[in-house]
């Protein structure tokens, strides 16, 4: 690694108290006792504690594009929830990425949809100030959208993305172009592109721009096993992405943006789903 590299961790998705999604073990609940996690939530535990073992040592930029807790699952009831207040999803949140907070030198942390994170990102309000985020311009420690400057280099980040069950490279690359159509009097020009919100991971090079979608930290939900398409709304991959910027090189020439932001993927296999034996 050259000593100018810039190491940034993105996280999405983690879905902080869904009983599909990573939880801290033997966490307090507000029901009172502790959190007794399922087959599931083991897994995805393991493979957070395997992940944060393979991290640098000292990461520049930790960031969080969005959904980093499940909220209240009104539409559901709240079923499928292993906590259910989002005051105590931010606290077991918070249990897991303290860490890695601590290993950065800034966090950054952008606002996911309303219906998992409340209006105006309340629940990862209280989580950005918790991991000590920075703040936006309005002194709010979410950021609605994020243009992060990285020694030259731009980075565009939000969370929001279409949502494809074909063709899932197309929403990225109509991102991108919708991007270079924006007056340059208004915004700098973006060398990498990263979206969240889909539980797919994708890393698009298009003749030299770059689009990256994110994985999640979650299995598939009720809500994904009981849509019209569920076998193309599972997402093979989980985890989180290691980028690798070297902003000397930007402007050397250099035509195709993946010689100086480069990707390492965090990802683990989704468990394989078993067919039911009947016994008749």
């Amino acid at each position: 690694m050259n000593h100018d590299d810039v190491t940034i961790l993105l996280l999405s998705d983690l879905q902080v108290g869904s009983a599909f999604g990573i939880f801290p073990d033997k966490h307090p609940l507000s029901t009172g006792g502790k959190a007794a996690l399922n087959t599931g939530q083991r897994y995805l535990l393991r493979c957070w504690d395997d992940m944060c073992a393979h991290l640098p040592e000292k990461l520049d930029y930790l960031i969080l594009p969005g959904d980093m807790v499940e909220g209240q699952q009104y539409k559901e009831m709240g079923l499928g929830l292993t906590e259910i207040d989002p005051e105590w999803q931010v606290d077991a949140a918070h249990t897991l990425l303290a860490p890695l907070a601590a290993k950065a030198t800034e966090t950054y942390c952008v606002a996911g949809t309303g219906y998992h994170v409340g209006k105006g990102a309340r629940a990862e309000q209280s989580l950005g100030r918790l991991l000590g985020a920075v703040r936006d311009e309005w002194n709010s420690a979410v950021w609605s959208w994020l243009l992060l400057d990285i020694g030259g280099v731009i980075l565009d980040i939000a969370h929001a993305q279409s949502v494809m069950l074909r063709y899932k490279a197309t929403p990225l690359e109509r991102e991108l172009q919708f991007a270079q159509m924006i007056d340059s009097d208004l915004r700098p020009d973006v060398d990498l592109i990263v979206r969240a919100h889909v539980h797919t991971y994708g890393w698009h090079n298009f003749d030299g721009y770059l689009v990256l979608s994110m994985p999640a930290f979650q299995l598939p939900t009720t809500y994904v096993k009981t849509s019209k398409a569920p076998n193309r709304y599972v997402s093979r991959l989980l985890g989180g992405v290691l980028l690798t910027v070297t902003p000397g090189l930007k402007g050397r020439n250099v035509r195709n943006r993946a010689e100086y932001i480069q990707h390492t993927t965090l990802t683990y296999n989704q468990p394989k789903m078993r067919a039911h034996r009947g016994q008749a």
